[in-house]
């Protein structure tokens, strides 16, 4: 008779050799690909996991960075008379948020990086609320719109009311995210190699930005 044990224990079997199949589908070189593949699957798995941790947050980094410098004229804008000058870039930015893997079962991959909105502290300024929209206006910009309560409108014609122009993209996660892909990968390779010496030991942060090249907190 199979018992709940007996199932959990095949499922974590499953999910540390999917977490191992993900590593070597991600490692180039070929020595590096048989060492994984040759260690017991608990190792293997937490040396994945390990090589996949200090990445979440390099990405975090990039994305509120990317946010941060967001091209933005010097005027007050009304987020910034809401909410006690907190910028609309500082709030999104510390909106960045991540999850790194963990455990043996189905969050064992489960790592990254999402910008979904919502309240964010500022010190003695308070609290910011921002919601991903305000994100992909920087990215792609925004059409001209209506800004008046009163604006009125027939078809695509406007009758009255302030009009503003609309905005040109000022950031460019995107195609940050994108040079960023080729030293992540050689950063996961050399952290799974650093993870077999050390038999699935966890990286510290001075090997991290050893790895990276300083690209890391």
């Amino acid at each position: 008779m199979t018992t709940r044990r007996d199932f959990n224990r095949l499922k974590g079997q499953v999910m540390r050799g999917q977490a191992r199949g993900f590593g070597m589908s991600l490692v180039g070189g070929e020595t590096v690909r048989r060492e994984l593949g040759a260690v017991d699957d608990k190792v293997a798995a937490k040396i994945v996991q390990n090589a996949i941790k200090p990445l979440v947050g390099i990405v975090r980094k990039e994305w509120r960075s990317a946010i941060k410098s967001a091209r933005t004229g010097g005027r007050r804008t009304r987020f910034h008379r809401r909410y006690g000058g907190i910028s609309l870039r500082s709030a999104l930015a510390k909106n960045v948020r991540s999850r790194t893997p963990s455990g043996s079962g189905k969050k064992i991959l489960r790592g990254y990086v999402s910008l979904g909105g919502g309240a964010s502290k500022h010190g003695k300024r308070g609290e910011a609320v921002t919601n991903a929209a305000q994100a992909w206006w920087f990215e792609f910009g925004t059409a001209p719109h209506d800004l008046a309560k009163g604006s009125r409108r027939s078809g695509r014609i406007q009758l009255g009311g302030a009009r503003h122009p609309g905005t040109r993209p000022s950031t460019s996660v995107r195609a940050r995210m994108k040079r960023l892909e080729a030293r992540a990968l050689r950063f996961f390779e050399a952290a799974v190699q650093s993870g077999l010496a050390s038999g699935g030991e966890r990286i510290k942060a001075d090997e991290v930005k050893r790895l990276f090249g300083g690209g890391a907190r």
